[in-house]
């Protein structure tokens, strides 16, 4: 019997098998679409083109009230550092003036260091000298010559030093008294220094006589009576070493700030002053100057991730247009060859079988499969108008900002202006207000 029969309507079972393969690979091929056309459009859902606007403005008032923050603090900050400043460089120019300085800067050293350690040598040197003459003639030897010429040394030492500090240059004042005071303190900081190394020298020979027990009783009637009658040379010596040490010492403090009386400590409190303001008006300038640049990278980095999401967008769509352009044509496709397959067979069938063959066999197989709808394309125009919309706003946005910057830079350059009645008088919120 001949299969399928002559009059037979419906496929047989070759065909059915033939078309449920293409069937099967057809829903394959749909899930599969499905699938992917789902993942571009979670992807597509995820790009908001709009929303970079909103960000640029949040990013503008931040920005905006950051600098206004920063200006209001800025400016006390300053104005008070000026009318510091303003306030002794008076002082200064008053001092100058007064006493016929106008001509002439403060010397003195950048650092006392250097000062204070030569002082310390002085103190040293002379200790270990003065240790070696006493010891010979000490009953504790050495030790004993050396715990007491710690105590000479550091008596000659700093009384030099605080004369040359405090007293000697009150003779380079332009005051007739304050010359006679400094004289006076000389005279006697001289007579006293010269009788006490006499006194230690003497202190020394009677040391040598072998009566240290009275040695110390022994020293102010020699004194008193014959104040040369010093017989050792090492005596001598040791007078000698104490009053040059002292001398250095009190050249030492005279010249560790500048010859005029207090010169030195207001210029150098002028000049710490005027570092403060450098320094608080750097601090001021890079407060507004950081606030501003971190706003726009933060703007610019907005507008590059547009871009970035702009080009996402735009291949996104392409893919979506090229999947659904591929999947027609797979349905096309597989149609195709379901025929193709469809007619080998019914070719094959026809060749081996004598009785006439089915009226199907001439119809085309037709694969139920739903169209989809085209996916929307990139629209060019909304893109472009979405671009100029986001510059337009980010270059107001970027002007706001701009012109807020330079508002505060002006508010710090009129402070930097005021004269002492100016800032005597006004504030700083005055200039925030008139600017």
């Amino acid at each position: 019997m001949e299969e399928p029969a002559s009059d037979a309507e419906n496929y047989d079972d070759v065909e059915r098998e033939i078309i449920s393969v293409i069937e099967r690979e057809f829903d394959r091929s749909k899930e599969k679409y499905n699938d992917e056309m789902r993942g571009y459009s979670d992807r597509l859902s995820s790009i908001d083109l709009e929303e970079p606007v909103s960000s640029i403005k949040i990013i503008s008032r931040d920005a905006l009230s950051k600098i206004q923050a920063n200006l209001s603090g800025g400016a006390d900050k300053l104005f008070n550092s000026r009318y510091s400043l303003i306030g002794i460089r008076r002082e200064l120019e008053n001092f100058r003036s007064n006493n016929g300085l106008e001509n002439r800067n403060a010397h003195y050293p950048e650092s006392r260091i250097l000062h204070y350690g030569v002082l310390l040598l002085f103190l040293c040197i002379e200790a270990i000298m003065n240790g070696f003459f006493l010891g010979e003639t000490h009953t504790f030897g050495l030790l004993g010559g050396f715990s007491e010429a710690v105590i000479i040394a550091i008596v000659n030492v700093s009384i030099g030093f605080i004369v040359g500090l405090f007293f000697l240059r009150q003779l380079f004042h332009r005051n007739i008294f304050r010359k006679l005071i400094g004289g006076l303190f000389c005279i006697a900081y001289f007579s006293g220094i010269l009788l006490f190394n006499l006194a230690v020298a003497h202190y020394r020979d009677v040391l040598a006589g072998g009566n240290w027990e009275v040695a110390h009783l022994e020293v102010i009637p020699r004194l008193l009576s014959d104040p040369l009658a010093v017989s050792d040379i090492k005596s001598w010596l040791l007078f000698g070493v104490g009053v040059l040490f002292s001398i250095f010492a009190l050249v030492d403090g005279l010249t560790v700030d500048d010859l005029y009386p207090n010169y030195g400590p207001l210029w150098r409190e002028h000049k710490r002053e005027g570092e403060d303001y450098a320094e608080v008006k750097d601090e001021c300038m890079g407060d507004l100057e950081e606030v501003q640049v971190d706003a726009i990278e933060r703007l610019e980095e907005t507008r590059e991730q547009w871009k970035q999401d702009r080009g996402e967008y735009e291949r996104i769509i392409n893919f979506q247009n090229r999947l659904h352009q591929s999947y027609i044509e797979h349905i096309s496709a597989l149609q195709r060859v379901g025929n193709e397959l469809l007619g080998v067979y019914r070719k094959t069938n026809q060749k081996y079988r004598s009785t006439p063959s089915p009226t199907h066999f001439q119809d085309a197989w037709t694969l139920q499969a739903e169209i989809p709808a085209n996916p929307p394309g990139v629209n060019q125009q909304k893109l472009e108008d979405a671009s100029k919309q986001l510059n337009a706003v980010l270059e107001e946005e970027l002007d706001k900002i701009h012109q807020k910057y330079d508002e505060g830079v002006a508010v710090y350059k009129k402070i930097e202006e005021l004269t002492e009645e100016e800032l005597r008088s006004g504030s700083a919120q005055d200039i925030i207000e008139k600017t």
